[in-house]
């Protein structure tokens, strides 16, 4: 953890970067099967944010567990988002033990646990709606696909 005053940076969440960043989540929500889509670690609601982390790469992905995700259990968002870039480039700047990490963004910062103690990086302005609730919708979405696919079935009795 850096020591001295942390200074929370102020980043700049345009219109098309807000839509871009929950266009991604819903890309990848979607595309994930249905034992993923029941255990993605998506929201986090004690903390009011989506839990997005980052490989030593630097690239964004959803988990599915609240520790270390393995390489072969990430559903990686689309490459090159302004918003999470920006992001990044904020957990970085902490010089951590190793690059990547999860981060909880929420309607107005993105924060990161860091030896036990919440950090805010960076706070914005974000355009319109909350994306935690939106994140929630599309998930909601995906899961009543999978549960209708179940509904619409058609009822066969069981043979003698």
């Amino acid at each position: 953890m850096p020591t001295g005053p942390i200074k929370v940076e102020e980043i700049p969440v345009a219109p098309e970067d807000a839509q871009a960043f929950i266009a991604a989540l819903e890309e990848t929500i979607m595309s994930l099967s249905e034992r993923e889509a029941y255990s993605v670690y998506l929201v986090v609601e004690a903390r009011r944010a989506i839990a997005i982390s980052f490989d030593g790469e630097w690239r964004p992905f959803l988990g599915f567990t609240r520790g270390y995700n393995p390489h072969d259990s990430r559903a990686y968002l689309a490459p090159k988002l302004a918003f999470l870039d920006r992001i990044a480039d904020a957990l970085e700047s902490f010089a951590l033990e190793r690059p990547g990490g999860r981060v909880f963004v929420g309607p107005y910062d993105t924060r990161k646990l860091i030896d036990d103690v919440q950090v805010t990086l960076c706070v914005y302005d974000w355009p319109e709606g909350n994306p935690v609730h939106q994140a929630l919708a599309i998930l909601v979405r995906k899961l009543r696909a999978i549960n209708s696919k179940y509904n619409s079935l058609p009822n066969v009795s069981p043979t003698p």
